[in-house]
């Protein structure tokens, strides 16, 4: 049983709700790619790793809380997870392909694509226990569509 839906640890856990709508692990990466491209002033390589550091250190404190409450080891309601590794893959898409749809698309689309088919090492960060389990492996995630995508940038536009 998850912990009263007024609770601010789920809140923050569930990243602003989106934890409760179908396919919750998309949806929370989804709205981390519509925060970037709704206010693109606001958003650079540096505000992304910002947000996605203090999701992490926030992780710490509303996940366990969370998983008190709850029989999963992995709740799919909690993907505060899912919206740190995303901003670290959103992250590749700066300083040059800022507000580029197409590039917070395809970091969007990589991260899932990480995120659900797990490749190793990813699968064997979410056996850690706790928090540490549920955070790393999207963290893992992030980072290997940053690489993925700014190799792609150097080998396609030399950057």
């Amino acid at each position: 049983m998850m912990p009263p839906k007024k609770n601010l640890n789920f809140f923050l856990a569930a990243f602003f709700f989106s934890g409760l709508l179908p396919a919750p692990g998309t949806m929370a990466s989804a709205l981390c790619c519509i925060f970037v491209l709704l206010f693109p002033s606001v958003f650079n390589f540096y505000s992304c790793l910002f947000i996605s550091a203090v999701l992490t250190m926030l992780s710490f404190f509303v996940i366990p809380p969370v998983l008190k409450h709850s029989r999963d080891k992995d709740p799919s309601e909690i993907v505060i997870d899912e919206a740190a590794g995303q901003f670290i893959a959103l992250a590749a898409c700066y300083p040059l392909c800022a507000g580029d749809a197409v590039w917070v698309l395809s970091a969007f689309a990589l991260f899932r694509v990480f995120d659900i088919l797990k490749p190793w090492p990813v699968s064997s960060l979410e056996k850690l226990p706790g928090a540490l389990g549920i955070m790393a492996d999207d963290l893992f995630c992030g980072l290997m569509v940053f690489v993925v995508l700014k190799l792609v940038l150097f080998f396609s536009l030399g950057i």
